[in-house]
């Protein structure tokens, strides 16, 4: 991975952390995630307008893409019934990292070397760590909840990924599949925020259109970034790095709003640091 990719991961990684520090200091977490969804997929349809359409080779891919990504936003949902997200929330993105490498080893025949497994692993590894950092764990049934999450973005990210590679790879490529897939999953995500909560939901949403236009910006800015870096490097170790979102989450919980910082969150952290460094120097 260059320097100037690994870079851009880690720019997508805060932009990633801000938007979803802006979802938990919500009064209501689960409003401000359907609020950033689908002000998210409205801008996403705007900015097509700047944007080539993706090629006819590209479409099934989109089609996987958009049905994956409202599958995600579906059981996140459920998780945020049934656990306290601050706990469930990292199991779900430690566990990614190592399904992400063994489906893209599978399906797309990237193997890396092994810095990269170790990097991976490391980072996997603080991630989890860091859902145990407040001494508790996931209900036992909000866990196959998450690790369905897990699956979900395992899969969504690989199939982003060779979708970009086929729209052309690049910038622009990158940009206009996620552009497509962020708007088909806005659109696709108003029923079901409906049959949660009801018609009024969206009343609440439109309420709340500053943050989450800016969180919906930030959430399209940060994955395409991702996407893009997935046509310069292998798919793992990319989804890897954009893991180093919860070291950024949990810095802006500590200088932001006041959280401590102890022992086991300081040590989580520092295997992330590891894994991100190992991912770059090995």
């Amino acid at each position: 991975m260059t320097a100037g990719v690994f870079a851009l991961v880690l720019a997508a990684a805060l932009l990633h952390a801000g938007w979803n520090a802006l979802v938990k200091r919500a009064d209501d977490p689960f409003l401000g995630m359907a609020a950033v969804c689908l002000w998210g997929g409205l801008f996403a349809a705007a900015i097509l307008a700047f944007l080539p359409f993706p090629p006819s080779v590209a479409w099934p891919f989109l089609a996987g893409s958009i049905l994956l990504h409202i599958g995600y936003f579906w059981l996140v949902g459920l998780v945020y019934r049934r656990a306290d997200l601050s706990t469930a929330y990292p199991i779900m993105r430690g566990a990614a990292p190592a399904m992400t490498l063994g489906l893209s080893a599978w399906a797309v025949g990237e193997i890396p070397a092994l810095g990269g497994v170790v990097g991976v692993a490391l980072l996997a590894g603080g991630v989890l760590a860091m859902g145990f950092s407040g001494g508790r764990a996931a209900s036992v049934h909000a866990l196959p909840m998450a690790l369905a999450v897990s699956v979900s973005i395992a899969l969504y990210t690989v199939v982003d990924a060779e979708g970009a590679r086929l729209a052309g790879g690049g910038v622009g490529g990158a940009f206009a599949f996620n552009g497509v897939s962020d708007a088909g999953t806005g659109l696709g995500l108003v029923p079901l925020a409906a049959l949660w909560r009801g018609p009024h939901i969206f009343r609440e949403i439109g309420r709340r259109w500053p943050s989450g236009l800016a969180g919906g910006a930030a959430a399209f800015f940060g994955y395409a970034t991702v996407i893009y870096a997935t046509t310069q490097a292998p798919i793992a170790l990319v989804a890897a790095l954009r893991e180093t979102s919860v070291l950024f989450a949990a810095l802006i919980g500590v200088f932001a709003f006041g959280e401590t910082m102890g022992r086991t969150k300081a040590g989580a952290l520092g295997l992330i640091v590891l894994g991100g460094a190992a991912l770059r120097l090995l």
